[in-house]
């Protein structure tokens, strides 16, 4: 028979769970990354079909579909434009936003001279001044023309040389490098190889006389690695030179010079901020999203997604965002289709629905969400609201699953939305009883995200010998976060003879249970307390205690699962 612990606890009374919820509502928290980044171009938009990336079809995801948004307005090359490809790739396992990636082939001539394919933006409110972000995912296929340049701009914002303005993020020889000022600053403890996929980051802190910049790296396969190095000065853009994606300046004919000093190879997005990330928001940026399905931002602007008599109602996961329903009406549903295994389908979830508008002020809208056959409730929804549908296990199939946003009534004939995910719990590894899906301890980092589908890149054991912790990283957003309770699962699989060994599990750093030993088939079940998780990045930690003995623990599985607050009202 199995064995099953559940800690201690104490779980709010309804007061202080109300209390909790409408602070933490009412204060400004950090809900997702992505949410006030400047501009963000996910390169997935092929309108005519013809392979090359232009000028109209490079938007700016975060106003996609309005005039407002930072969209491409001049494209270069010796094609006219840069050309688009289906290869899509996301070393740190996120979302990857869409089918294609921006390609830059970056021609030569019989001579040498470079013709470059860049992407020029005009509009000067896009120039970041001072403290600064830049994050993005790229194949770098190596230099041009190695023989006459060995630097590779992805990034221009504003450099102007003559006034010592704005910075260039790219490669130079085979390192991340930040051009700020007439500085170049390097990312040296770490290098690029041609055809291979990475999350990059550079973080830009204007202190005055104590600029810093952050360089991050997370190669297909691998681990982030970061780098942290001082500066000069973090200065100004230039509006004279404007944005430029793909290389330093654009060019209508092969020549010399800056034309050289072209990225080569595929972008599949590009994020900038106007402010320096921390740590834990770039690998946030890098995990992204981190629930089950994540589309829109949180932005209060409906236009990531599309009007929805200019779509199909259904929406798979990892199609364009362009290509969801921004709402629904009585004629019109908005539909997701979200594939299911079975360990995906033996924990309860949340759907969270930010809305946007609807036809008056205080109008409102009755919205059902259908799971497969189960009816959930229906709520009267309103602008600007967040709403929320508990999703029991029970309601879910192994394969695709239906999730469908129903318009029933109202007095608003349409809702539309901001943004929705659907998430809140998650598993990784098989529950049978056996530690074979993950790797020998020692084999991988002790760090594991959960968007990594790749199991063997988590270790199966916690020791005595040099492997003592495994640090699970997960996001919640500050909605999920408030709205619900959550606790964490793991088994005990097998451990080193004799007798049992002594184990803590913690949250941040936090420790919450800890044991002098469990029988081997023990279920542990921890609750988390939501004061010690953070809006954005978290992570459990499974640390060995045992210093008496060389030996080790197994765990079957890792599972973390959102549960209600029972008859709690909470307060938005």
């Amino acid at each position: 028979m199995k064995k099953c612990v559940f800690c201690s606890y104490n779980y709010f009374s309804p007061a202080v769970a109300l209390l909790l919820c409408t602070v933490l509502f009412s204060t400004q928290l950090h809900a997702g990354v992505y949410d006030d980044c400047k501009a963000w171009w996910h390169f997935d938009y092929d309108a005519n079909s013809n392979e090359l990336a232009e000028a109209g079809e490079i938007r700016d995801q975060l106003d996609w579909a309005g005039a407002s948004g930072f969209h491409a307005t001049y494209t270069t090359g010796s094609l006219e434009s840069p050309s688009w490809t289906n290869e899509v790739v996301s070393p740190a396992g996120g979302n990857t936003y869409g089918g294609k990636s921006i390609y830059f082939s970056q021609p030569t001539n019989s001579i040498g001279y470079c013709w470059p394919d860049a992407v020029k933006i005009d509009d000067t409110d896009l120039l970041l001044h001072g403290s600064a972000t830049i994050a993005t995912r790229f194949r770098w296929d190596g230099h041009a023309n190695s023989a006459s340049q060995t630097v590779a701009w992805v990034y221009n914002n504003g450099l102007y040389w003559t006034t010592y303005q704005g910075w260039m993020f790219g490669i130079s020889g085979n390192q991340l490098t930040m051009l700020a000022g007439h500085n170049q600053y390097r990312m040296s403890s770490t290098t690029i190889s041609p055809g291979v996929w990475y999350e990059i980051a550079a973080v830009l802190t204007d202190n005055g006389n104590t600029d810093t910049i952050e360089f991050y790296l997370w190669a297909e396969g691998s681990t982030p690695k970061y780098q942290k190095v001082n500066a000069t000065s973090v200065t100004n853009a230039s509006s004279y030179i404007k944005t430029w994606i793909g290389g330093e300046t654009g060019a209508n004919s092969y020549t010399t010079g800056n034309a050289y000093k072209c990225f080569k190879g595929a972008v599949n997005h590009i994020a900038v901020w106007d402010r320096a990330l921390s740590y834990n928001e770039v690998i946030e940026a890098f995990c992204y999203p981190q629930p089950l399905i994540q589309i829109g931002i949180n932005n209060t602007n409906q236009n990531e997604l599309r009007s929805e008599d200019e779509v199909d109602e259904t929406y798979w996961p990892n199609d364009p965002w362009h290509t969801m329903p921004r709402g629904v009406n009585s004629g019109s549903d908005a539909i997701l289709k979200i594939p299911m295994n079975a360990g995906q389908i033996a924990v309860d979830y949340a759907l969270h629905l930010d809305t946007f508008g609807t036809d008056a002020e205080s109008s409102k809208a009755n919205i059902s969400l259908i799971v497969n056959t189960a009816t959930n409730a229906i709520h009267s929804i309103g602008r600007h609201q967040d709403t929320y549908w508990f999703i029991p296990k029970e309601d879910l199939i192994s394969g695709t699953n239906t999730f469908k946003l129903h318009y029933n009534s109202g007095t608003s004939a349409y809702l539309t939305f901001d943004c929705l995910e659907l998430g809140g719990s998650w598993q990784v590894g098989v529950d049978d009883n056996n530690a074979g899906e993950f790797v020998i301890e020692g084999s991988v980092p002790d760090d594991y995200y959960v968007t990594d589908s790749d199991w063997q890149h988590l270790e199966r054991a916690v020791t005595s010998y040099g492997q003592p912790t495994i640090n699970i990283h997960f996001a919640l957003s500050s909605q999920m976060l408030s709205r619900y309770l959550y606790t964490y699962t793991t088994r005990v699989v097998s451990q080193s003879a004799p007798g049992t060994h002594a184990f803590s599990i913690g949250v941040n750093g936090t420790k919450i249970y800890s044991t002098a030993g469990l029988a081997n088939n023990t279920l542990v079940s921890v609750p988390i307390s939501s004061e010690l998780m953070e809006p954005g990045m978290n992570e459990i930690n499974l640390i060995y205690d045992d210093t008496s003995a060389s030996s080790y623990i197994n765990f079957d599985f890792h599972r973390l699962e959102l549960s209600t607050y029972g008859t709690v009202i909470l307060i938005h």
